[in-house]
């Protein structure tokens, strides 16, 4: 095993605080859509088997894969494994732009334009996989070749997908980054004490029934400041959770993507006595008091009989 040195910029892990970006006035298609002109990194020779269906990760996308590193000789560097597993020890979604924090470069490069059911197999020096800023490599491990063995198990559409739909009065209007990263305007009245929803972008997938499981990117805003509490874009995945679960971990927000389909955003307000309610006694609510809008791409789902 090669050892890893201390990164140079923190891992990203769970939600985060968001920063701001420069947003555009209109959704924007994600480049995990754009399949034939995907181009692949130069910088690497990949081999593909599997015949690939779905979205493509182009970019950075979002993928469930496992990888193994093997050298010329046999060695096992990495055994397959992936990146982040769910509760039951399977391969879990994640930006593989998370990649270059882990100093794996080569395995991004390898992974561009791959898409679920595909077996990538890639030979290359370790210098190209590994990040000699990050990995404690010799001159001799540097020249060295090994095997990098990737299997994509799901690709994920990057951001929400379809048609955008009509304002809703009442409901805060969305912007997004190049990205798909929200950001969102407030009408111009004061924190509502009702819970209110829209879909601001329908999707054309499977419909979301209670007990599915949802893998979505989202992000959540205090209704009076319109800062940004915290947010998975950027971070090292999306998350996955159960609909209509009250241990949702978003306030019981996931109950209002019933009957929503997969590539749809959906924007839910939650007023601050639902906040309170989920609050364990003792607690500071999040938000302050104030209500909270929380922004939902939904990227996939898998069925609860599944």
């Amino acid at each position: 095993m090669i050892a890893r040195r201390r990164p140079t910029r923190a891992l990203l892990a769970g939600v985060t605080i968001f920063a701001g970006t420069v947003l555009a006035g209109c959704a924007q298609v994600p480049a995990s859509e754009n399949v034939s002109a995907c181009e692949p990194a130069d910088t690497v020779q990949t081999q593909r088997e599997g015949g690939g269906s779905g979205p493509v990760i182009n970019g950075d996308g979002v993928a469930e894969f496992t990888f193994a590193i093997t050298t010329t000789d046999g060695t096992e560097i990495y055994p397959e494994t992936s990146l982040q597993q769910d509760a039951q020890g399977n391969p879990a979604p994640v930006n593989v732009g998370i990649l270059d924090d882990y100093g794996m470069v080569g395995i991004k490069d390898a992974l561009q334009c791959a898409q679920g059911g595909e077996t990538i197999t890639a030979t290359m020096q370790m210098q190209q996989i590994f990040s000699p800023e990050q990995f404690q490599l010799t001159e001799a491990q540097m020249q060295e070749e090994a095997t990098v063995t990737l299997k994509v198990n799901r690709v994920y559409h990057s951001a929400a997908t379809g048609s955008i739909a009509p304002q809703h009065n009442g409901i805060p209007a969305v912007v997004t980054a190049p990205d798909g990263t929200p950001g969102v305007t407030m009408p111009s009245e004061a924190a509502p004490s009702e819970l209110r929803s829209a879909t601001t972008i329908q999707g054309n997938g499977p419909k979301l029934a209670a007990g599915d499981t949802v893998t979505m990117n989202f992000s959540a805003f205090e209704w009076t400041s319109g800062s940004t509490i915290s947010t998975t874009w950027g971070s090292q995945g999306p998350i996955q959770t159960t609909v209509g679960d009250t241990d949702d971990g978003m306030f019981g927000a996931t109950a209002e993507l019933q009957g929503i389909e997969v590539g749809s955003q959906r924007v839910v307000v939650l007023p601050a006595s639902t906040v309170a309610a989920y609050t364990a006694d003792g607690q500071l609510p999040v938000g302050s008091g104030d209500a909270i809008v929380v922004v939902m791409d939904v990227l996939g789902s898998t069925p609860a009989a599944q």
